[in-house]
C-alpha cells in the first residue's frame, strides 16, 4: 500500500494541510511548513521542488490510497503526463471494463470524489487558487490524455461491432479531426468541475444511493455519441 512508503513526504503534507486550512494556501510559506514539522528547508526541498509540487503530490497520494482499496492493480493507471520521480508509483486513474467491453467507471468517479472530500476544507482552499500552476490545471493536464485514450478505445470497440466498413480509415479520420480532443477535453472538464462544485457546496449531503446511478454518465455518453457519429450498424 502507498501509505507505507511515504512517511517523510506525508509529514510535510500533513503540516501543509493544517496550515492551508487555517489560511489561504498562497499565504503559507515553506518556512511555516518546516517549522510545523520540526524539519529544515533542505529536507523539504529534498522531497519537493516547491509548494506546488507538494500540492500535486498530496492529491496523488490521497487518490492513490483510495484507488488501491477498490481496484485491482491491472486496472490502475500510473503514468501521467508531466510526472516526475516523486509521483512514480502513485496511481491516479482506473479503467474497469465490463464483460461486454464497455467501460464502467462508476467507482472511479466516486473514489475521485471521496479522496478529495477526506480533506474537504483543505481542497476547498486549494481550488480557490487559479492559474497555470493550480491543482485544477494539473488535473486537466493528467486526466485529459486518459479520457482521450478512453475515446479511442470506445471508437475501436464500436468499429469492431460493425461490418462492411473500412474501420482503419474511419478511425484515422476521426483522430485527425478535432472531435477526439474535443470530447476528451470537454468530459474531463465536466467531471473535474462537478467535483470542485461538490467540494465548495457546504450543504452537500447526498448519499451513495443517490449518486451511484449517475456516476458513469461520462462513458455512457461517450459511447452513445460515438455510435451516433458512426451511423447505424449493419448488424
Amino acid at each position: 500500500m502507498v501509505q507505507d512508503r511515504y512517511e517523510a513526504k506525508l509529514r510535510f503534507a500533513t503540516a501543509f494541510v493544517k496550515l492551508a486550512t487555517a489560511q489561504h494556501p498562497d499565504k503559507v510559506t515553506v518556512g511555516q511548513i518546516v517549522e510545523e514539522t520540526g524539519k529544515n528547508r533542505k529536507t523539504f526541498y529534498y522531497h519537493f521542488e516547491d509548494k506546488n509540487a507538494l500540492v500535486r503530490w498530496l492529491f496523488r497520494y490521497d487518490i492513490a490510497c483510495e484507488l488501491e482499496r477498490y481496484f485491482p492493480t491491472h486496472e490502475l493507471v500510473f503514468d501521467a503526463t508531466g510526472d516526475d520521480e516523486h509521483l512514480a508509483g502513485l496511481p491516479f486513474y482506473a479503467r474497469h471494463f465490463q464483460q461486454n467491453g464497455t467501460i464502467d467507471n462508476t467507482m472511479f468517479f466516486e473514489v475521485f470524489s471521496r479522496s478529495l472530500e477526506k480533506h474537504r476544507d483543505y481542497y476547498r482552499q486549494v481550488f480557490s487558487h487559479v492559474g497555470g500552476d493550480s491543482l485544477d490545471s494539473y488535473l486537466h493536464q493528467i486526466y485529459t490524455p486518459c479520457l482521450r485514450e478512453d475515446v479511442l478505445y470506445l471508437i475501436d470497440r464500436e468499429l469492431e461491432l460493425r461490418g462492411g466498413i473500412d474501420a482503419p480509415t474511419i478511425k484515422s479520420k476521426m483522430e485527425e479531426s478535432a472531435a477526439v480532443d474535443f470530447l476528451a477535453e470537454f468530459f474531463t472538464g465536466s467531471f473535474i468541475s462537478r467535483v470542485i462544485t461538490r467540494i465548495h457546496d457546504t450543504g452537500f449531503n447526498r448519499s451513495m444511493h443517490d449518486i451511484v446511478p449517475f456516476e458513469n454518465v461520462i462513458h455512457e455518453s461517450l459511447q452513445l455519441m460515438i455510435a451516433k457519429h458512426l451511423g447505424p450498424s449493419e448488424h
